[in-house]
C-alpha cells in the first residue's frame, strides 16, 4: 500500500469521527443547523483555497499521463528495469516516420536533413538520429583510411550517386528498419530528449513544436507519422484535460435533470447534486493539498463521485417530504427524517467505503489512489447527508408540490413509474419462485462464462483503435522497426566479460534466435557495431563483417567505437551487454507472448556458464502489473462481499437478512463478469474496478428497502402488504437514484479514452441490472423467504 498518505488517512479518520458524532446526537445537528452549515462552508472554502490559486485563478491539480502509476509499486522487475536504464540509457523511443514516393532524391534527403537539424534545436531535445546525421564507419579507398563521419555528407544531385547512397543504406547491417524502410520509401528520425518530468515535456509544448516542423515539410508526396512514449503521453495529457472539462459538468447536468424530473421541483436536483458537488470539492481539495496528480484511472473520480453521491440526498429528501406533510414544521420534520434515515445512510456509506476500500489491495498505485480518494469522497458525502442536508431542510421553508415552476412532466412520469412498480410488485410476489429462477439462470450463465474472460490491456489500449495515436503507432511499426523497445541484458559477472570472443559468440547466437521471433521487427547489439567496425578495419572486406576471433582485436575495436554509440549496447567496463529488441507488439497478451518467446530464445542460445540474461523494458514491467488484475479481482470481490455481509447482518441483527441483502447484489456482479466472458470487453485496469464498486454502491438501495420493509412489518402488515407499501414509498426514489447513477456513469461513455468508455458502459449496464434485481429479486426473496 502506498506510503506517505498519512494526511489522507487522517482526513478519513476525522470524517468518521464527525459522522459518529452526528449519529450519536442527531438533535444537535438540527438544533445547531446554522452552525453546522457555517462549518460546512468553512471546510468548502478551505478546499477551494487548496484547489485554486487565488492569484492566478489556475487549478492546482496536476495530471500524470504516464503509465508509471499503473505499474506494480513493489515489483522486483522494476529494479531490474532501473538497473538496465542506469547501464544502457533510457528506453524512451520517439520515432518520426517520413514516408515518401522515394526517399533517395535530393529534395527528400534535404528535407530529412532540415528536420533532423531543426528538431535537434528544439529546447528539451538532446539529439536526433537519422540517415542525415548518423555516424558511419567505412574504409575510404582513395585515402586508405577509416572514415568516421556522417552517412550523408553532401547531398548529391546525380541520380547514379543517389542510387549508390540507396544501395549503401539498404546493404548496411544496422540501417534497414531502424533508419530506412526496406523499400527505401520511408526514413526514420529517432528523437532523444533531456531527462525531464512528463508535465514539463507537455508544458514546453515540445511535441507540438516538432509537429509544426513536420507540417512545414509535408507535401503531397511526403507525409509523417509520429509515435513513442513521450508523444503518446503528450496526447494522453491533452485528452485528460478535455475529459475533465467535459465530463464533470455533464455528470452534474445529468444528475440535476434526472433529480428535477423525478422530484418535480428544483430542490430535488439542487440539494442531492449540491451535496455531491461539495463532497467532490472536498476530495479534490485534499488531492491538491497532498499534491497528488490525477492519472488515467483517477481521472474518472469526479464524475463517478458526483453520480454515486446523488442517491444519498434523494433518499433523505424523499423521507423528509413524507414527514413534513405530517409535522408541518421543518425543524421537527428534519430531525425525525434524520432519525429514520441515519441508519440506512450509514450502512450505505459503510458498504460503499468497503467496496472502494477493497481496491486498496491492488498493487497498482493508480488503483490505490482511486480507492483512497473514493473512500474520502464517500465519507464526505455520508457526513454531508447526516449533517448539512438535515440542517438545510431545517431552515428551508415548506414548499408546495404544486408550486409554480415545477415540471409538469414529473406528474406523468410519477404516475407511469407507479404503474410500473405496481406491476413489478405483483409479478415478484405472485410469481416469486419463477422470478428467482429467472435471475438464477442469468447468474449461472455469468459464472460459467468467467473462465473465458481475457485479461488484456496496456498503455496504448487506453486509446481508441481509430485514434491517430493508435494509427500512427501501427503505421510506424509497418514501415520501420516497432516503437516498443525491449532490453535483453546479459550480465557477464566480471569486468571485461564481453571482450571474450566466446561470450560475444553467445550474444550473436542469442541475437540470431531473437531475430527469428515473429513479433520482433529489429534487433541491434554490440555485435553489429563490432562487425561494421571490423569490416572497415579490414579494408571493406565483406567477409570481415563479423566479430574478430581474439580478445586483443575485440578490445581494440571496442575502444575505436565512440562511447556515446556503444553505451546503449555495452556498459563502461564491458561486464554487461544489451540486446536492443524493437517490436510493434501491443496489448498485454502480445507482450506476454513476446516475453515468453524471448526467454525461450535465451534458452535456445545456450549461454555459457557465468552469463545471466534478463528481459526487461517499460512494456514488460507494465505487463507484469496487468497480469495481477485477475488475482486482485478475486480477493477484492470476496473481501468486499464478506465485509458488506457482516455489516448488514450486524445492522439488522439477522444473519438471514444479511444473506437476503447480498443475493440481489451478487447476481449483477456475476452477470458483469459474464459480460466480460462473452467478449463485451477485456478485463483491464478500469474495468477491474467495477465489481467492487457495484457491490458497494448497490447495497444502498437494498439497505433502505429492508429498513422500510421492517418498519412496515413491525406495524403489523403481512409480507405481501409490507412489500407493496415499501415499494410504493421507496420505488420511485430507487428508480430516480438508480437513473442518476446509471446516467452519471453513462457519461463516461463520452470519454476520449477507450478503456474509460468501457468502464462507463459496463458499469452503467451493471447498475441497470442492479436496479432490476433490487426491484424484482428483493421482494421475491422477502415473500419466498418468509422474512
Amino acid at each position: 500500500m502506498m506510503q506517505g498518505n498519512a494526511p489522507a488517512y487522517a482526513a478519513a479518520v476525522l470524517l468518521l469521527a464527525a459522522i459518529a458524532s452526528a449519529w450519536a446526537r442527531p438533535a444537535v445537528v438540527v438544533a445547531r443547523a446554522r452552525i453546522v452549515l457555517a462549518a460546512v462552508l468553512a471546510i468548502t472554502i478551505a478546499a477551494i483555497v487548496a484547489l485554486v490559486d487565488v492569484r492566478t485563478g489556475q487549478v492546482r491539480i496536476r495530471l500524470d499521463s504516464s503509465e508509471e502509476p499503473m505499474m506494480r509499486a513493489d515489483d522486483p522487475a522494476r529494479e531490474v528495469y532501473r538497473q538496465a536504464i542506469a547501464n544502457f540509457g533510457d528506453d524512451d523511443v520517439f520515432v518520426i516516420a517520413m514516408e515518401t514516393d522515394g526517399l533517395f532524391t535530393s529534395g527528400n534527403l534535404a528535407a530529412l536533413r532540415r528536420l533532423s537539424d531543426g528538431i535537434r534545436h528544439v529546447e528539451g531535445v538532446r539529439g536526433t538520429e537519422s540517415l542525415a546525421n548518423t555516424t558511419t564507419y567505412r574504409w575510404a579507398r582513395d585515402t586508405g583510411t577509416i572514415e568516421v563521419g556522417p552517412f550523408l555528407d553532401e547531398i548529391p544531385d546525380d541520380p547514379e550517386k543517389l542510387q549508390g547512397l540507396r544501395q549503401r543504406a539498404l546493404d548496411d547491417r544496422i540501417y534497414p528498419r531502424t533508419l530506412v524502410s526496406r523499400d527505401a520509401r520511408t526514413a526514420a528520425i529517432n528523437v532523444f530528449f533531456h531527462t525531464m518530468p512528463d508535465g514539463e515535456f507537455v508544458a514546453r509544448g515540445i511535441d507540438g513544436q516538432i509537429r509544426a516542423l513536420l507540417q512545414a515539410e509535408a507535401s503531397p508526396g511526403r507525409r509523417f507519422f509520429v509515435t513513442g512514449r513521450q508523444h503518446i503521453k503528450d496526447q494522453a495529457h491533452r485528452l485528460m484535460v478535455r475529459d475533465l472539462l467535459w465530463l464533470i459538468p455533464l455528470a452534474v447536468a445529468v444528475g440535476s435533470v434526472v433529480g428535477w424530473i423525478a422530484g418535480g421541483r428544483p430542490r430535488a436536483a439542487i440539494l442531492p447534486v449540491g451535496a455531491s458537488l461539495i463532497a467532490t470539492l472536498w476530495t479534490f481539495g485534499l488531492i491538491a493539498a497532498l499534491d497528488r496528480p490525477l492519472n488515467l484511472i483517477t481521472i474518472i473520480l469526479a464524475p463517478m463521485l458526483i453520480c454515486v453521491g446523488n442517491p444519498y440526498g434523494v433518499h433523505t429528501l424523499t423521507r423528509y417530504e413524507e414527514l413534513v406533510a405530517i409535522w408541518r414544521r421543518p425543524p421537527e420534520a428534519a430531525l425525525e427524517c434524520l432519525r429514520h434515515t441515519i441508519a440506512p445512510v450509514l450502512i450505505a456509506g459503510a458498504t460503499t467505503v468497503i467496496g472502494f476500500g477493497a481496491l486498496m489491495l491492488s498493487a497498482q498505485e493508480a488503483v490505490q489512489q482511486f480507492a483512497m480518494f473514493s473512500v474520502v469522497g464517500v465519507l464526505s458525502m455520508t457526513l454531508l447527508t447526516v449533517t448539512a442536508l438535515p440542517a438545510v431542510l431545517a431552515v428551508l421553508p415548506i414548499t408546495d408540490p404544486q408550486e409554480p415552476g415545477s415540471l409538469r412532466v414529473s406528474g406523468a412520469i410519477a404516475r407511469a413509474a407507479d404503474r410500473l412498480l405496481r406491476h413489478i410488485v405483483a409479478l415478484s410476489t405472485r410469481h416469486a419462485s419463477e422470478v428467482l429462477l429467472f435471475w438464477a439462470i442469468f447468474a449461472t450463465v455469468g459464472v460459467v462464462l468467467i473462465p473465458r474472460i481475457v485479461v488484456d490491456t496496456d498503455y496504448l489500449t487506453f486509446f481508441d483503435a481509430r485514434s491517430p495515436v493508435r494509427q500512427e503507432f501501427a503505421a510506424v511499426g509497418e514501415r520501420l522497426a516497432g516503437a516498443v523497445p525491449v532490453y535483453v541484458t546479459i550480465d557477464g559477472g566480471k569486468e571485461g566479460a564481453f571482450r571474450d570472443p566466446a561470450h560475444l559468440q553467445a550474444l550473436a547466437r542469442l541475437q540470431r534466435e531473437v531475430d527469428r521471433l515473429p513479433a520482433v521487427t529489429a534487433t541491434i547489439s554490440a555485435i553489429d557495431l563490432l562487425s561494421v567496425m571490423n569490416r572497415a578495419v579490414e579494408r571493406d572486406d565483406p567477409a570481415a563483417e563479423r566479430v574478430p576471433p581474439t580478445r586483443g582485436e575485440i578490445t581494440e575495436l571496442l575502444f575505436l567505437i565512440p562511447k556515446a554509440k556503444l553505451r546503449r549496447f555495452m556498459n563502461a567496463n564491458h561486464s554487461m551487454a544489451n540486446l536492443l529488441v524493437r517490436t510493434a507488439a501491443s496489448g498485454s497478451a502480445a507482450v506476454r507472448q513476446l516475453e515468453d518467446d524471448l526467454h525461450a530464445a535465451i534458452a535456445a542460445a545456450g549461454l555459457p556458464p557465468g552469463l545471466r540474461a534478463s528481459v526487461t523494458g517499460n512494456s514488460i514491467v507494465m505487463n507484469r502489473s496487468v497480469d495481477l488484475i485477475a488475482g486482485n479481482q478475486l480477493g477484492s470481490v470476496v473481501l468486499t462481499a464478506v465485509a458488506i455481509f457482516l455489516i448488514v447482518t450486524a445492522s439488522f441483527g439477522s444473519v438471514r437478512t444479511g444473506f437476503l441483502a447480498m443475493i440481489p447484489n451478487l447476481v449483477p456482479v456475476a452477470i458483469f463478469f459474464g459480460m466480460l466472458g462473452a467478449g463485451a470487453a477485456a478485463l483491464s485496469l478500469p474495468t477491474s474496478l467495477i465489481a467492487c464498486v457495484a457491490l458497494g454502491i448497490t447495497i444502498d438501495d437494498t439497505a433502505h428497502y429492508l429498513a422500510a420493509y421492517q418498519r412496515h412489518r413491525r406495524s403489523g402488515l403481512a409480507q405481501e402488504a409490507a412489500v407493496a407499501a415499501t415499494t410504493a414509498s421507496l420505488g420511485r426514489p430507487i428508480l430516480s437514484t438508480s437513473m442518476m447513477e446509471i446516467g452519471g456513469l453513462a457519461v463516461l461513455c463520452l470519454s476520449n479514452f477507450a478503456t474509460i468508455r468501457e468502464f462507463g458502459y459496463l458499469s452503467a449496464t451493471t447498475m441497470l441490472v442492479c436496479l432490476a434485481t433490487d426491484l424484482m429479486m428483493t421482494p421475491a426473496l422477502l415473500v419466498r423467504g418468509r422474512v
